[in-house]
């Protein structure tokens, strides 16, 4: 008969063993609740992350940031753990890192993650690389701004990727899915600007994510597929 052991803190965590284990988070706490408020506002993305100091360090890279400790705002954060402060209209497109007192603790204890929104911000699906210090996969942008677009999304079929960039580059475009699995990946060499055909009307339906990378630069878009 399966066992089913519990963990009631998450300092208590580094006495279980993890490895090979489905793991089951409930979260009493407001973290979850702010999470989706966030997205059902506009948010593009969440980063839940364990520490004070690696917030900081993202905020200082430019991501927005919010972190919680005992009930109340950090030191150098202009959010908490309050829903209210993620339904700002500012905060829409935005990823947003995220550390609370217990709720990102416990989801993250050393592994690496974006949460995003699926079909009308009704549910949430999470990308999740184990270990991982430089996510790829995820809605972001470092460097490429409004260039690069995806056409039609959501889809039931193809979809189109088309970019027009400052110079031309070799490029590697590659399609993952949810759990972060390279589906395809494929090389434009020298091209600037061009309208792609990705082959997608295979896939089934859910959120994907096309990344677009020449070396120095990347943009991941979401993809959602719908059948």
């Amino acid at each position: 008969m399966p066992n089913i052991d519990v963990c009631l803190t998450p300092s208590l965590l580094p006495d279980f063993r993890l490895e090979g284990k489905a793991i089951v988070v409930v979260d009493v706490f407001r973290a979850t609740s702010s999470m989706v408020t966030a997205l059902a506002h506009g948010v593009a993305a969440l980063l839940p992350v364990e520490g004070i100091d690696e917030a900081l360090a993202l905020k200082a890279q430019g991501y927005t940031a919010a972190a919680e400790r005992d009930g109340q705002t950090a030191p150098g954060f202009d959010m908490g753990n309050s829903p209210f402060g993620f339904m700002h209209p500012r905060l829409r497109g935005q990823t947003i890192a995220f550390s609370t007192t217990n709720g990102t603790k416990a989801m993250v204890r050393g592994n690496r993650f974006y949460i995003v929104p699926v079909q009308d911000n009704a549910t949430i699906a999470t990308v999740c690389f184990a270990r991982c210090t430089n996510c790829a996969v995820a809605t972001n942008d470092v460097g490429f701004g409004d260039a690069i677009s995806l056409y039609p999304n959501p889809t039931s079929g193809n979809t189109t990727l088309a970019f027009n960039l400052a110079e031309a580059n070799n490029l590697t475009i590659t399609l993952y899915n949810a759990m972060g699995e390279t589906l395809q990946m494929q090389t434009e060499r020298g091209i600037q600007a061009a309208n792609i055909a990705l082959n997608t009307n295979n896939l089934a339906s859910g959120v994907y994510f096309v990344q677009i990378n020449n070396g120095n630069q990347y943009a991941v878009k979401q993809l959602i597929i719908q059948k």
